[in-house]
Formats: structure tokens, sequence, C-alpha cells
């Protein structure tokens, strides 16, 4: 690896950039050129992505103990439980989880990191998009997923947990087969 310089980038963003040099085989170049190009992008912005990635989600989530599931095993479990069961599961496995993982990433709890968490977790996970949106002192968190209705209990008693004990409010939470909506206000 040789570092040359940093640089300016011109993009919007303005953000300052480090030149690296890396030496990969003729078969994992080309198969990231082929990749490149099947999506759209320069060589460069798809080893920034896989990079990001790397450093923001896959590094750290397998020693915070996340597998690989295939989705149909988890489509399948979800749907043999009852919905008393799957409330459960997100107050006392997904909300907690949450917040121990704001403090694994981030070693902060605040309700800024947890929020930071939700958001950065749908930049990596491809099963489920996270959007939190503060308006003044409202929260409104949209979550959509492709895990079928009991997903979204799931989610509807995490977000019920998390907001009451993370955040002391009470929020307000509409269900759907694949989004959940939670508005609460702001301590």
């Amino acid at each position: 690896m040789n570092n040359s310089s940093s640089t300016q980038d011109e993009t919007a963003h303005q953000r300052k950039t480090t030149l690296r040099t890396f030496r990969f085989t003729e078969e994992l170049a080309h198969a990231l050129e082929a990749e490149a190009q099947e999506q759209g992008m320069t060589l460069n912005a798809l080893v920034s992505l896989i990079l990001t990635k790397h450093v923001e989600w896959d590094g750290k989530a397998g020693k915070f103990g996340y597998i690989p599931v295939y989705k149909p095993v988890l489509a399948s479990l979800l749907q043999a439980s009852d919905e008393e069961s799957l409330v459960r599961m997100g107050r006392t496995i997904l909300a907690p989880m949450w917040k121990e993982m704001a403090s694994f990433w981030y070693h902060d709890t605040s309700e800024e990191k947890i929020l930071d968490l939700l958001s950065m977790r749908s930049r990596h996970l491809p099963y489920v998009q996270t959007e939190v949106m503060k308006e003044g002192r409202r929260c409104t968190i949209v979550t959509h997923h492709d895990l079928g209705p009991n997903w979204s209990i799931v989610l509807q008693g995490a977000f019920d947990e998390l907001v009451r004990k993370s955040f002391h409010a009470q929020p307000t939470i509409s269900v759907g087969e694949t989004v959940v909506t939670v508005d609460f206000p702001l301590p």
C-alpha cells in the first residue's frame, strides 16, 4: 500500500481524500472491474463502497454476533410464531440489541447514536431500509422491509420498547405488511 498525497475531492460534499495503491490478483481485478461496469460506477467508487461497508458494518457485525441467514429460513421462523411471541421478540431481543449495538459501534448509547445506528444499518442490510427524520422536537422513523407482516409485528414491539425506554416518550406506531412508521417527541 502506497500513501501518496491528500487531495480535495471536487464533489458537492467536498470530502478530503487520500490516494492509496493496492495490489490485487488479476482475477480479482477483473471481477471488480466487471462488477463496477455492471453497476454503472467507476472501479474507484465500487472499491470505496466495499471498504466503507467493511469499516461501517462487516468488520463489527461478525464480532457482535450477526450471522447471515437465508431469508426463506427467517421468513419461515417468523411465520411459525404467534403474535405475542413476535412482540416479545421485538421488546426483549431487538430493542435491547439496537442499544447494545450503539454502545459497541459508537461507545455511546445516546438518543442521537441510536438513531445513527438505525440509519447506518439500513445502508448495509439489503432487506431493510430505515429513514430517520427530525423536525423540531419530533422524530419520525420509517422502516421498509421485505420480510413479511410478522417482521412488522417484531418491529412494532421493538420500536415501542426502544422509544419508551431510550427516548422516554410515548410513540405513535403505524404498522403495514412491509412498512413500520414511528413518530414521537424528542426529549
